[in-house]
């Protein structure tokens, strides 16, 4: 089998991924008005539409006046006021994107979603250049790729106006680089790397800390202290100037240094209060209506600041996390890990039509109750939620295999760099854990996979590229 694998054209596992892909696009078709309007430009979305159709109208990403009058809101409306003001809660790449192509074609977002779905077919092929490159065997890279173009997540998730497709190819951009970097012991990888990882930031601001661990991984190869010196400055240089730059956007324009405003609004809105609702069984909105309230006690209605008000929120987060640290803690690491295993067929489902039963906002949770919701609806559904744990089960039982036998093999380098990197994104992402922020760690689960399923064939250790990578 894996000599048939083996055998198959790199091309050919692409075009898979695009029929996948274009599978999804050809039926969801969201170049109909209705479905454009329901489906494709709604909640985060929005956001995004509105800064590239400013950047077109304005040249800026925001309009030249605030239209919101925050007296003219209800509580209720309240608790989404900071989303509203999506230039200061999102940043600036993938409206960049999408504005370049409205910019070429008109202001048609299915265009920004086709064109997304091909550079989608970069990550498959970049997951290829980095099996390649640290073991430089065929056969398991072919299969990796494969694994990783079978992806049902990523497919359906490359259809939508997310950030999701291009943040992953950004870090698996940055993650190459990084590999080539510590073999050859070039800089310009370095440079390449943080380059990649800065663009990342700006595209998902929740990369902001994950420099720390390519910082600890370079200061433990068996290079000199100088050049690790060297690589480190250089990498942090690199990456906060560019991610910095809508940092000093923001001051120039609020008089904030800071990259966005999800870290109050996001925090208590999100955060806090799903774990609040999980933990005192209450409706969501109740809850975030409370915390609105306190909010307003604390003077979020008369202040005029988005910044100062997104500090407000944090405050209300941070002191309800402080005393509620066991209870959050187990519900922020539940909801991180739920993003693993979440199915996620459900959702899909009614953007399919297949569905058109009201899905009401939940927290991720991992139970059978939960698990059972996704079969107990309609038939498509329910082979479609079969299909893809098929396909997680093809990943995660490979990825265990592999990494008991990296450990056993001494590849203690990608190992690291594995759970680490999973690591990071299960405890970033928390309590709001769901299937979609997990793609950035599927292809380092499918390189896991493809080497314990190649090891299982050939009972016998991998041989290794080049000893400049680190075992």
């Amino acid at each position: 089998m894996l000599k048939r694998i083996a055998a198959i054209p790199l091309i050919t596992i692409i075009l898979i991924s695009l029929f996948l892909k274009m599978a999804f696009f050809l039926y969801i078709a969201p170049w109909q008005t209705k479905v454009e309007k329901e489906k494709i430009v709604i909640s985060d979305s929005w956001g995004y539409e509105q800064m590239a159709e400013n950047l077109l109208k304005y040249k800026a990403y925001c309009p030249p006046a605030d239209t919101f009058h925050i007296e003219n809101y209800s509580d209720y409306q309240l608790t989404g006021y900071a989303f509203l003001h999506y230039d200061t809660f999102r940043t600036p790449a993938y409206p960049t994107f999408m504005a370049t192509i409205y910019f070429l074609a008109g202001i048609k977002p299915y265009l920004v979603i086709f064109f997304q779905i091909l550079l989608s077919l970069v990550s498959v092929f970049y997951v290829y250049k980095i099996c390649l490159l640290i073991f430089n065997n065929f056969e398991f890279a072919k299969l990796s790729t494969l694994i990783f173009a079978l992806d049902i997540h990523s497919a359906y998730v490359a259809n939508q106006l997310l950030t999701d497709t291009l943040f992953v190819l950004f870090f698996l951009a940055s993650t190459f680089y990084f590999l080539k970097a510590i073999e050859t012991g070039k800089l310009f990888y370095i440079v390449a790397c943080a380059y990649f990882m800065g663009v990342a930031c700006l595209t998902r601001p929740v990369v902001l800390f994950y420099p720390s661990i390519a910082i600890v991984l370079l200061l433990a190869i068996k290079q000199s202290i100088g050049w690790k010196f060297k690589a480190s400055i250089i990498y942090l240089l690199i990456f906060l100037g560019i991610a910095g730059t809508w940092s000093y956007r923001n001051y120039e324009q609020y008089g904030h240094f800071k990259m966005t405003t999800e870290d109050g609004s996001g925090l208590l809105m999100y955060y806090a209060a799903y774990a609040d609702a999980r933990i005192s069984h209450r409706n969501i909105d109740t809850v975030r209506v409370q915390y609105q309230k306190e909010a307003n006690v604390h003077g979020f209605k008369n202040e005029k600041d988005i910044f100062k008000q997104s500090d407000i929120y944090k405050t209300i987060a941070v002191d309800y996390i402080k005393k509620n640290k066991v209870a959050y803690v187990k519900t922020h690491l539940l909801g991180g890990i739920n993003m693993f295993f979440a199915i996620g067929n459900v959702g899909m489902a009614k953007v399919l039509d297949w569905d058109d039963d009201k899905q009401q906002e939940s927290f991720a949770e991992i139970s059978t109750k939960r698990v059972l919701g996704n079969f107990t609806n309609h038939k498509r559904e329910t082979v479609l939620g079969i299909f893809i744990i098929l396909i997680m089960a093809l990943q995660y039982i490979g990825a265990l295999i592999g990494c008991i036998t990296l450990f056993k093999n001494k590849k203690y380098f990608f190992l690291v760099l594995f759970l680490l990197t999973a690591g990071y994104f299960t405890v970033i992402t928390g309590v709001v854990g769901t299937y979609r922020y997990k793609l950035v760690v599927v292809p380092f689960i499918c390189i896991a996979a493809g080497y314990g399923y190649t090891h299982l064939r050939k009972k016998k250790e991998l041989p290794t590229r080049n000893e400049a990578l680190p075992r």
